[in-house]
Order: C-alpha cells, then structure tokens, then sequence
C-alpha cells in the first residue's frame, strides 16, 4: 500500500504525467465507445481494407504498433505543426490542419476517418500544449500516447479479437 501511495503521490507531483494517463484514458475509452457503437449497428462499417490474414501477430504488431505511431507522429504531428508554428498560423488552424491530413491518412473508409477525427484533435491539442509549456519531448509523449493507443487496439482486435 505504501508504494501505491508514492507512485499516486509522484504522478500528482507531476502534472504532465497526470495528463498523459488521463489523455491515454481517454483515447482508449473514445476507442472503445466508437467501435461499440459502429459494430452495434454495422461492424463492416470500421473493416479496413488492408489484409492481414498473410501476416503473422508479431509482424502485425510491429507495423501496427510501433512502425505506424512512429511515422504518423513524425508527419502529422511533429512536421506538419513545427512548420505551421514557423509559418505563425494560428493554433486552431494547426489543430485542424494536422488533424484532417491524420485522419485522411486513415482512408479505409469513411467511418473510419471520422473515427479518427477525435484520436487526431487530441493528438495535435496535446502536441501543441506540450510547445507552448516549452517541453522538451513533444514528439515523444505523442509517440508513446498513439502507440499505446494502437497497443490496445491491437490486443482487442488482433489478440482477443473482440
């Protein structure tokens, strides 16, 4: 019980971390909310088109969980706000900017974009907020949020296949 105590005492120290847990809950549980609500009435509406039955769950994990947050990250994040923060666009127009070209990249169709609009939002509110509090890991905490993110889903969908 002690070191339960020290580890809910050193996260409430520590606001960002707070944040991180809170932002990762509530991706999850957005996650979960929209493919219950999808499948309930039509679980084809959120099949992606790409094909894994030729892949085993190792390769699967590998692109889907670390490959695919990696390099979404590094574009949709990291490149496309650090050159709108030059240009000094707005902060609204950022958000929205990176989060259209997120969530268009996930074209499988159309449910499936839309799905993504709030994963997207809530990575670039977080990206953003993290520069203007002048963190130094911007790019990394948004790593590891989507890539648990995609943890998760991969347990649900590839794993257990809920």
């Amino acid at each position: 019980m002690v070191k339960i105590n020290a580890f809910y005492s050193k996260i409430k120290s520590n606001k960002h971390v707070a944040l991180f847990l809170v932002l990762f809950l509530i991706d999850v549980f957005f996650t979960l909310i929209g493919s219950l609500v999808v499948n309930f009435f039509d679980s084809s509406l959120i099949e992606t088109e790409l094909n894994t039955a030729n892949f085993s769950l190792l390769e699967i994990f590998f692109v889907t969980v670390l490959i695919g947050p990696v390099l979404e990250t590094f574009i949709f994040q990291f490149l496309i706000i650090e050159i709108l923060l030059k240009l000094k666009i707005k902060n609204n127009l950022i958000i929205l900017i990176s989060t259209l070209a997120f969530s268009l990249s996930h074209n499988y169709n159309l449910i499936y974009i839309l799905l993504i609009i709030f994963p997207g939002i809530l990575y670039s509110t977080y990206y953003l907020f993290l520069k203007i509090e002048n963190q130094k890991t911007p790019f990394l905490n948004i790593f590891l949020l989507h890539l648990l993110s995609n943890f998760v889903s991969f347990i649900l969908d590839d794993v257990i296949q809920l």
